[in-house]
């Protein structure tokens, strides 16, 4: 079985080094947010252990979930797939985003007061 990529066929074994590759990626990516697999994983709504398969190359994300990893980890996707571009590396998330992370995953009341709360800082900051 051969895979289409980029303008060529890849054979089994460029296929398997390929998927290796994007693992060694994705583990690396998380490593620079400072996720434990466990924590990814959960994030993802997968086992931590299908994630340490990806890692490996030992399974294969679908696109969708690829695409679910680059989200969570702010990276591009190009970048995580190891796609020949001018690569911008975003670097850690920043500190205003990982708050907002955590107040999306509050319940929906809770939200809702830090949300009232922090307009009211912001109008009074305005003035």
């Amino acid at each position: 079985m051969e895979l289409f990529y980029n303008k060529c066929i890849m054979t089994k074994a460029e296929e398997i080094l390929f998927y290796k590759e994007i693992g060694k990626r994705i583990a690396e990516f998380r490593k620079k947010q400072n996720f434990t697999q466990e924590e990814l994983a959960q994030k993802l709504n997968i086992k931590q252990s299908i994630l340490a398969y990806y890692e490996t190359g030992k399974r294969r994300p679908q696109a969708s979930t690829l695409i679910s990893i680059s989200q969570v980890l702010y990276v591009e996707l190009e970048d995580l797939l190891g796609l020949d571009k001018k690569a911008v590396r975003r670097g850690p998330v920043p500190e205003l985003q990982k708050k907002i992370d955590k107040i999306k995953s509050l319940p929906i009341g809770k939200q809702k007061i830090v949300s009232d709360f922090l307009d009211k800082i912001i109008q009074i900051t305005k003035d």
